[in-house]
């Protein structure tokens, strides 16, 4: 039996139980919390998670509008908007047409549920692709820009190289080290950027991940980063980053120049 959490947002009685026996009687596990006002369904989402929003449009405490704009990225939802004693219309939020339910035929509730729920999960799934998409085209910009920053010959280039991941991905620290030897205690830090008061802070929290810079003498030398506020999972693009700017930092200046050319027309086809 398929489980579905429903959160319940002042709906009239006769429509929770309609909606509760249609759903039982084709096979779900219907679990159901009422709330009556915005106030309270955004507390109920804080202490457990849902798998559906059904409110009314008028709340005691406003329009539904804010509370569908703040859940809805997290679950699809159903705005019910009543009209009369008999009937009601549920309209899908940021759908371009109204799906409407006659209190007569309360077997049409199942049909509506998957196909919101059908409508919700696919618009997600677009625009997640689009993200990771806009995230590979900046991140291509991105290594375009530490390739210009190593290209030129200054005494800091690798410094302004490591302050734009700094800046971009939005870490802690940014650094390379030498691979630690049976004769040192600790890995040499080469080279080093923080960001402003997180310097050594001990937290709990916090995510480090490392890629090798390959080097043709077969010395292993490391670019990592850290984010010492939260733990953090590395997404894949910020590891092909990564990849990247370790790859450049072994290159030769005409290396580092056809690259930069590279991550250019990368980010512009993206």
């Amino acid at each position: 039996m398929e489980s579905l959490q429903l959160l319940l947002v002042s709906i009239r009685e006769e429509w929770q139980n309609c909606l509760i026996q249609t759903l039982q009687s084709s096979g779900y596990e219907v679990k159901i919390k009422v709330v009556s006002s915005k106030k309270q369904a955004l507390l109920a989402c804080y202490q457990s998670k849902f798998e559906l929003l059904v409110t009314n449009e008028s709340l005691a405490d406003g329009a539904c509008g804010d509370l569908v704009h703040v859940l809805g990225y997290s679950m699809p939802c159903l705005i019910v908007q009543e009209e009369g004693t008999v009937a009601g219309h549920i309209t899908e939020h940021s759908c371009s047409h109204a799906l409407s339910l006659p209190a007569q035929q309360p077997d049409l509730w199942e049909g509506i549920l998957k196909e919101v729920i059908r409508g919700w999960e696919n618009r997600v799934a677009t625009k997640i692709a689009q993200g990771e998409q806009n995230q590979r085209s900046l991140y291509h910009k991105v290594a375009a820009r530490c390739a210009s920053e190593l290209y030129h010959s200054t005494e800091n280039r690798i410094e302004n190289a490591l302050k734009v991941l700094l800046d971009i991905m939005e870490l802690s620290r940014v650094y390379i080290r030498e691979a630690a030897s049976s004769t040192q205690a600790s890995a040499a830090i080469l080279h080093e950027i923080v960001a402003p008061g997180q310097k050594n802070l001990n937290t709990p929290f916090g995510s480090t991940y490392e890629v090798l810079i390959p080097r043709p003498n077969g010395e292993r030398t490391y670019l990592g980063v850290e984010d010492s506020i939260k733990e953090r999972n590395w997404q894949n693009a910020e590891i092909d980053l990564l990849k990247a700017v370790a790859s450049l930092l072994k290159e030769t200046r005409g290396g580092i120049r056809r690259k930069i050319n590279m991550y250019s027309e990368l980010s512009m086809s993206a």
